[in-house]
């Protein structure tokens, strides 16, 4: 490299508040999926060519197989205060986010299609169906008849945000029960219960190829797993795992001869600060990098397919880096060939 590249990448790095090191690992080609790391336009105007570059190899990297790091984020804020708030933000190199409010304003609506446009970077949201029970409960509602009423309601238009705002796909969360003990009559009710929600679930993934579908949830509770061989990722909810350990439990307490063993994905919560219950740790230690190590380990009965960051959002405010911890799990899990 000759000299005016290595200083054209000491002002990059500069300017993105990183190691001029960890740009120049990859700075022949920029392929190293989080040199940048967050939304610069003062880089793409300075720049333009090294920068639409590194663009094109990380959309191209994105398009291969390689294991996905997914995360939730909070845009529920309508007024941005911060950058903090917004999705042009977060990790270049995250391969979907979920965002937890499906209705955008138009700037969150604009960013959101810029950064798929740019970055290659998928979004979805969650269609959930304890969040719907949860909704319902507080209405007042008690009937089980009539809870069945309210869902299948509900779902009628659980998925127009999908095209309303442009979204990728969706992430359907369905927690289940066991039929094992259940009398004639109550799996009647169950049965009712589930296809008001599964129902409209099947109807939406047969017609919507190629949008992405997650199911999250115990997939052996579904009283028809067909669906499943449909879903991109199978989600399971790890996020009051104690341990790396429990990943592991966790996963194959989730599996059975009609459930992909392919496609698992993993959650793993980022810190709440000043939270009593320790939220975001194992034991004493943080549990994003420890689960991101776990990502990196083999396992012979199943596919360690995903990992998702929940509440990413709380990782932003770093000494030095934004989002420090999730794009050193991000590193983890997908190290830079270069590095």
């Amino acid at each position: 490299m000759n000299t005016d590249m290595k200083t054209t990448f000491h002002k990059i790095a500069r300017l993105l508040a990183v190691p001029a090191a960890f740009l120049l690992a990859s700075c022949s080609d920029w392929t190293d999926p989080e040199s940048l790391g967050l939304h610069t336009p003062e880089i793409g105007e300075e720049y333009p060519e090294q920068y639409a570059a590194y663009l094109e190899n990380l959309r191209s990297w994105k398009a291969t197989a390689h294991q996905a790091v997914l995360a939730t984020f909070d845009n529920s804020t309508a007024e941005p205060s911060s950058r903090a708030h917004h999705i042009a933000s977060l990790p270049d190199s995250l391969d979907v986010v979920v965002l937890t409010a499906p209705q955008l304003p138009e700037w969150q609506q604009t960013e959101m299609e810029q950064t798929r446009r740019d970055k290659g970077t998928r979004f979805i949201y969650a269609v959930d169906h304890d969040g719907l029970r949860s909704d319902w409960e507080a209405a007042g509602g008690a009937d089980a008849a009539e809870w069945t009423a309210y869902l299948a309601e509900r779902m009628a238009t659980a998925f127009d945000a999908c095209e309303q705002y442009g979204y990728d796909g969706v992430l359907v969360r369905y927690n289940g029960k066991s039929t094992l003990h259940m009398t004639p009559e109550e799996l009647a009710v169950y049965t009712a219960e589930q296809r008001a929600f599964i129902g409209p679930v099947t109807e939406w993934v047969d017609g919507s190829e190629p949008k992405l579908f997650l199911f999250g949830g115990d997939p052996t509770t579904l009283l028809d797993p067909k669906l499943l061989l449909k879903a991109d990722y199978i989600v399971v909810d790890t996020s009051a795992a104690t341990s790396v350990d429990e990943l592991t439990f966790a996963v194959r307490s989730c599996m059975g001869p009609q459930v992909p063993a392919g496609r698992f994905v993993v959650t793993v919560p980022t810190v709440v600060r000043d939270d009593p219950d320790a939220v975001g740790y194992y034991g004493k230690e943080m549990a994003l990098p420890l689960a991101a190590a776990w990502m990196t380990r083999p396992s012979a009965d199943f596919t360690r397919a995903g990992l998702l960051v929940e509440g990413i959002e709380r990782d932003f405010y770093n000494a030095g880096l934004i989002y420090k911890h999730a794009r050193e799990a991000i590193a983890t899990v997908n190290p830079s060939p270069k590095n």
